[in-house]
Order: structure tokens, then sequence, then C-alpha cells
């Protein structure tokens, strides 16, 4: 994730040796997978590893486009990107600290955990296998836990529950009245363009079950959706700016 990949940068310029983990073949996470719409409050609060990767995505744009284009506009300080460049900005960054490497198509396994005063979790080692059964055996002094679910923490033992809490719990007013096991949401993100030179024609994903989706002609039906897209209710695809 994007977080791992600072993480993974920051110990690097600490003359750390650094081995960064990914499950799947792409690094980058959201941001580079269909994530262009940044959120943040103000340009005065970027900073650290964001900032020195949104100037880069700006400066790509500029580069590529000219320094007044429309791209660099839409852009928006390099906070907004295609997930393409994005993954290449980010891939950059990384191939710069030969203290870094990166491992994709590796999954957690099994744990190494010891316990100490108070009980509190040490990590020792982790191992890690590919979908062909490749194992990777990581010892470490420290461990860093950047993905989006949390999986290290859990794998070691950390408390952990699925769902939101009640209201009462922690005098959230925004939380629902009573407890219950909802998630938070998924969702697909594409990107779409009127060049017919950068599409990419969608293919049915392995494993896809039509009738998962069977909801969504519930929904259709009912007169909710106003629109396939649109911003920001009544719609299936939440349209972002910039178009």
């Amino acid at each position: 994730t994007p977080a791992g990949i600072a993480a993974a940068i920051s110990a690097a310029k600490g003359e750390c040796t650094v081995l960064l983990i990914e499950p799947t073949a792409r690094i980058g996470g959201m941001a580079t997978s269909g994530l262009s719409h940044t959120d943040f409050h103000s340009f005065e609060s970027l900073s650290g590893a964001f900032l020195e990767f949104a100037r880069r995505v700006e400066a790509h744009y500029a580069k590529t486009y000219g320094p007044d284009s429309a791209q660099v506009r839409d852009s928006f300080r390099g906070t907004f990107g295609e997930p393409k460049v994005n993954l290449a900005i980010l891939e950059a960054m990384l191939a710069e600290h030969g203290a870094i490497t990166v491992r994709r198509g590796f999954r957690l396994g099994e744990l190494a955990v010891s316990r100490r005063d108070g009980g509190v979790a040490q990590i020792e080692a982790a191992a890690f296998t590919t979908g062909e059964g490749a194992p990777l055996l990581a010892r470490a002094k420290v461990f860093v836990d950047a993905t989006y679910e949390g999986d290290l923490m859990a794998q070691a033992g950390v408390t952990w529950r699925v769902g939101r809490e009640g209201r009462a719990e922690f005098g959230e007013s925004l939380a629902p009245e009573q407890p219950d096991g909802q998630l938070q949401a998924y969702n697909f993100r594409f990107i779409m363009t009127r060049d017919p030179a950068n599409r990419i024609t969608p293919v049915v994903p392995p494993g896809y079950r039509p009738e998962d989706f069977a909801g969504m002609r519930i929904a259709l039906a009912s007169g909710r959706i106003k629109k396939i897209f649109d911003y920001p209710r009544d719609c299936v695809f939440k349209a972002q700016t910039p178009p």
C-alpha cells in the first residue's frame, strides 16, 4: 500500500535494510488500482512521502503534456493522477533505494511470535508463500503492518473484531444505535477515457459470478438509481472530478 511504500522509503533513508512484501503483482494498493482522487483538506497539510509523490506526479504531466496543459491543471498539483502514472512514480521512488527489496505475489502465512513482559507480542519471523507454494521466511527487528485490514497484527494475536460499534460504546454520535457486523464498503474503481488508444477492453475476471450482483437489479427497479454515472449519490458509479 502507499503506507507500506512510505514506511519502506523512510526506513531506507534511516540506513535500514528493508524487505517490502506485496501479496499481488502490483504495488501501491488503491492509489495504483483505480483511486485517482485523493482525499485531503489543504495543500499546506501535505508533507513527507506523499508530498514528494505528488510533486513527481505533477512533474510527469508537465514533462509529458507541457507545463500549461490541461493534464497538469487536472492533476491538482499532482494529487490526482492516473493509476498507471501513480504506479510508475512509486516504482521509481522505490528503485532509488538499493536497501529496499520488493517481493511480489507473497501472502502471509505463519508467524513466530514471542511474548515480552506485560504480554506484548514480539514478531520474530514471518513466513510467506506464493500461489504456487514457493516459501519465503523473513526475520527482522521491526515488522510494519501496512495492510488495509491489519492482517499481520491479527495473525500476531492483537485483539480485533468485524463490524461497527454501537453509539454508546465510545459516545460516537454518528455510529449506529446498536452494534452490527457490517463492513466498510468495498467497491470497484476504474478510469474512463474518450481516447481509444488509451483504453483496455474489460475481461471477465476469474471467479466472477453474475448472481453475486443480482441485488443491482432490485436497486435499479426501485427507482432509487437516477443515473449510472453521477456525483455524489443516486447512481451506480460515483464519477469523481476531474472528469
